[in-house]
């Protein structure tokens, strides 16, 4: 019965309205919503913007005025060449010729000891030779050496102890003051600018820097302060810039003294210019205003001119770092935008007025449809995501910010509360020891002092006194001395009972007959750390008194003072609590810390006394750390990609540094942003085809009301389609494939899958063959004769029909194919494919499956099975017009053949396989060999084996 034909017809042209929604809602709209939304959102954020910059401006400015300094400038040139002046010269006249040259200012003595030599030379500008009349080698000599030892000595060095303490230290440190006739005493450090005032007016205020030389060799480089221009102090301050958006500059104010209360350090001001540019303004540093009103005297010369015409130093800030980063592409964004509708529209109308049937391919049609219909929401996307990832990150850095702070606070109160602790310590020892005798107590402090971080324990009582301590070389200075006497003094004369007070005396007295003296003070004072500095570092002591056991209300029974080194405190917390000290994971920041003990007042120590967490470096930090050291307050340091908060603990003497640096400074936006917006873009533009592509709508659902039909099985369809584009040749393939699939489904039934695999692939049809490896399973039910004579034509047809079902499953299953029925026997094929060796195995699996269907179901029925693997033609024989056969010959046909014939002396599986495949098997079977045999077309005796089973 022949199905009807069915023709289908396709009209090209566009409904108008949905030509308009498309214009308006895909492109019109998103534009508008793009801009106005977009500028709304950046001036909204541009408040946040300007906080920040203000901030940034304000750092800038104490930049600014930290390196208005003659000596600030000087260290820096200096010691990023220090190397290189120890390096190239030889002696004194060669290296001030060596730094005059590269450091651009004049110099006005060296002092060279030469570390190989240790000779002396020394060089003397013309300008100061007349206020040297005599200068001592060997004094110069013994000093530039002490420097030496100064600067390799650890704080407990005895050697060095012992030459600071000689006459030979002291009197070479007195001729280098005298030498300059300097206002104090000179304490130079290895390169580090000193700066000292000299009484001889040629001198002047003089800036001393010492240059290591090796490790026995040091150089004193002397520069006098008037020698260094203003003009070149100011261009050295205005482009050392931390923000390179910021601008330095210097301006007059002719206010006068106005102009000094108003921006003075706590007044600075914001001025905004008619052009948006913003102006920091503040008076210049002291040092600055001090060199230009004395001109380098002792005079104040230029006071009034000073006065009238006030240098100011400004911090100016462009309109282009107070605007969105994404402001600079909101203008070309703009003009993208509307040159997009205009195109956008041009499209739309020429489809409106000629339709989309045109001579342009499907694929130039789809990608201006895309282009159309999603640039516009695809930069509003990448807008928005620009902007969230900037927002994100100031959001992220706002809040690492906040985390600095708190970890610097939370850290404060930790070693607060450490100190607390020391101070019970010595509350519990008090108690203990006003139980104990003097031998008991001799005894008990020894071993305390051991278990302590505490370096000295001095114990009182009567005329004795004894000390200790873990360090045989640790005593009291001086100055602790000194502070000893007048505790212990006080303890003894403000606490005594009313009876050993002396007639007539003043004082309060206490309702238990107590006398005290400055109740206020003592109370304040006993029993807690007190800061001293001594001539190693900075050192905490208490002096208390210890009363005895249930006699509180008498006289101290003895006194006690305890000694603790704030370097000491500070590693013992650290050990106890090392997580201050480890690198922590904010996000995208590194979190990192750093403690620095002071040992003398007002100077940084050196970087190796730090103690800092792994990837520290003090070097980078040594401003925001100097600049805490002269306020002894907190300090905040902030750029894009770091920040830094810096505190002083007083009690402590001690600086901590928090900072956060960015771990992924080098990912580029384009990682960060517009790579997962554009993949995004790509997941939208192939959404968006989906609906594209309703402008062929006619076209495709032709192709898909002719597809609905072949799913459902009729095949005898025709599509007739007339576009001028591929549709036209999609709608032939079609056809034909409608055709072929028809025939397909014929063949399916007769052939096998190879079969039509092959006629697919092989439009010529022409005999022919190409050599294969493949191993070939001949299978039968044994005595099938028999079965023949015995029973009726449709039991054997049955048995027949089950053994094909039962085959043919078992060949699919294992990539194999049933080539052919050849009267009661099926041939199955298991072809080698590509490099894949496992056809062997599959065939013996085949065959196991065959035999344990029967053994499972009907153990009546046994199955003769052959196999045999090898090389053999597979291909088409026949001849050119006749009928042609798809299948297999060869060498292992004709034995799975004859193999089967011999499977009946296989008594457990009937499975009968020859050497060849046993070798593909790999070891993988397990065998039972049968006997060796006569096989028809074989010279020689041929082994038989029953496959058994085949192991995993």
């Amino acid at each position: 019965m022949t199905e009807a034909r069915k023709t289908f017809t396709s009209n090209n042209r566009s409904h108008s309205s949905r030509l308009l929604a498309i214009w308006l809602f895909l492109i019109v709209l998103p534009a508008l919503v793009l801009m106005v939304s977009f500028d709304h959102i950046l001036k909204e954020s541009e408040g946040y913007i300007l906080d920040r910059l203000k901030i940034r401006m304000l750092q800038e400015m104490n930049d600014f005025r930290s390196k208005l300094s003659f000596g600030h400038m000087l260290e820096l040139k200096m010691r990023d060449q220090s190397d290189e002046f120890a390096r190239d010269s030889s002696d004194a006249s060669s290296l001030a010729a060596i730094v005059s040259d590269r450091v651009q200012i004049p110099v006005s003595a060296v002092f060279y000891l030469n570390p190989e030599t240790e000779d002396l030379s020394y060089y003397l500008a013309e300008s100061v030779k007349p206020t040297f009349s005599m200068v001592s080698h060997t004094m110069l000599r013994n000093y530039l050496q002490s420097l030496i030892k100064k600067n390799r000595a650890s704080p407990d060095d005895n050697d060095y102890s012992r030459w600071k303490g000689s006459s030979k230290f002291s009197r070479s440190i007195k001729y280098f003051r005298n030498l300059f006739n300097a206002a104090g005493e000179i304490e130079l450090q290895l390169n580090r600018v000193v700066r000292s005032y000299s009484g001889n007016a040629e001198l002047g205020r003089l800036l001393f820097f010492a240059i290591p030389l090796a490790d026995s060799g040091s150089a004193i480089v002397v520069f006098r302060e008037i020698d260094i221009s203003l003009q070149q102090l100011a261009s050295h301050a205005k482009t050392s810039n931390l923000f390179s958006d910021l601008q330095r500059g210097f301006a007059m104010s002719t206010e006068g003294r106005q102009a000094v209360y108003m921006l003075g350090n706590e007044m600075q001001h914001f001025n905004r210019k008619q052009d948006g540019t913003i102006i920091l303004s503040a008076v210049a540093p002291e040092e600055f205003l001090l060199r230009r009103v004395s001109k380098g005297t002792l005079v104040p010369i230029m006071l009034t001119e000073t006065l009238e015409n006030l240098p100011l130093i400004q911090i100016t800030a462009p309109m282009s770092s107070q605007q969105h980063p994404l402001r600079k592409i909101t203008g070309q964004a703009e003009k993208a935008a509307l040159l997009l509708v205009l195109l956008s529209s041009v499209v739309l109308l020429r489809i409106y007025l000629f339709g989309y049937g045109s001579g342009l391919r499907i694929r130039s049609r789809l990608l201006i449809c895309v282009i159309g219909a999603s640039i516009l929401p695809f930069s509003t996307f990448l807008a928005g995501l620009a902007y969230h990832e900037h927002f994100a990150g100031e959001l992220e850095k706002s809040e690492i910010d906040q985390y600095l702070n708190l970890q610097q606070d939370f850290l404060n109160k930790s070693l607060n509360a450490r100190i607390d602790f020391e101070e019970r310590k010595m509350t519990e020892l008090a108690e203990i020891l006003g139980r104990l005798s003097w031998d008991e107590a001799d005894q008990y402090l020894a071993r305390w002092i051991k278990n302590s971080v505490a370096a000295l324990i001095l114990y009182s009582q009567d005329e004795r006194e004894k000390t200790y301590t873990t360090d045989p070389n640790e005593k009291l200075n001086a100055t602790e001395l000194s502070m000893k006497t007048i505790s212990f003094m006080s303890i003894r004369n403000a606490i005594r009972p009313l009876s050993e007070t002396p007639q007539g005396s003043d004082g309060s007295v206490g309702a238990m007959n107590i006398r005290i003296k400055g109740l206020g003070i003592i109370l304040e004072n006993v029993g807690r750390l007190q800061e001293t500095i001594s001539d190693k570092a900075v050192t905490l002591f208490s002096a208390f008194p210890v009363f005895a056991e249930n006699r509180r209300f008498d006289k101290p029974r003895s006194i006690i003072l305890i000694k603790y080194y704030t370097a000491d405190i500070i590693h013992d917390f650290l050990k106890t609590y090392p997580e201050f000290l480890k690198n922590e994971i904010k996000g995208r920041y590194r979190v990192r810390s750093c403690f620095i003990p002071i040992r003398q007042a007002f100077r940084l120590p050196p970087e190796h006394d730090a103690i800092c967490s792994s990837g520290f470096s003090p070097a980078r930090w040594s401003h925001l750390a100097r600049q805490v050291l002269n306020s002894r307050s907190t300090a905040f340091w902030s750029d894009e990609n770091s920040a830094a908060v810096a505190g002083f603990h007083n009690r402590l003497q001690c600086i901590i540094i928090h900072t956060s640096e960015r771990s992924d400074t080098t990912a580029s936006p384009v990682g960060a942003v517009f790579l997962p917006a554009l993949l995004y873009f790509l997941l939208m533009v192939a959404t968006t085809v989906v609906f594209i592509a309703k402008i062929l709508i006619d076209p495709i659902d032709m192709l898909k009301q002719g597809a609905d039909l072949v799913a459902a099985g009729k095949y005898q369809q025709h599509i007739e389609l007339q576009s001028g584009d591929e549709f036209e040749p999609l709608a032939s393939s079609f056809n034909e494939m409608a055709a072929g699939l028809y025939q397909r489904e014929l063949l399916t039934s007769y052939v096998s899958q190879d079969v039509i695999d092959e006629v697919s692939s092989d439009i010529t049809l022409l005999p022919g063959g190409e050599r294969v490896e493949a191993s070939v399973v001949f299978c039968s039910l044994s005595g099938f004769k028999e079965l023949s004579l015995s029973s009726s034509p449709e039991e054997i047809v049955t048995k027949l029909g089950r053994l094909i079902e039962i085959a043919d499953n078992a060949a699919v299953k294992h990539g194999g194919v049933m080539d052919k029925l050849i009267e009661d026997t099926v041939m199955l094929v298991f072809r080698q494919r590509s490099s894949d060796k496992n056809y062997a195995i599959a065939a013996c699996r085949a065959a196991l499956d065959i035999n344990r269907a029967f053994a499972d179901t009907d153990k009546s029925v046994k199955v003769a099975t052959g196999i045999a693997s090898g090389s053999a033609v597979s291909g088409k024989i026949g001849s050119k017009t006749g009928k042609l056969d798809f299948t297999l010959i060869g060498n292992p046909v004709n034995l799975a053949a004859r193999l089967k014939v011999q499977a009946h002396k296989a008594d457990n599986t009937g499975i009968i396989v020859c050497p060849a495949t046993i070798r593909l098997l790999k070891g993988q079977a397990r065998l039972r060999f049968i006997e060796r045999t006569e096989i028809k077309g074989r010279s020689r005796t041929f082994p038989l084996y029953e496959l058994l089973e085949l192991r995993d």
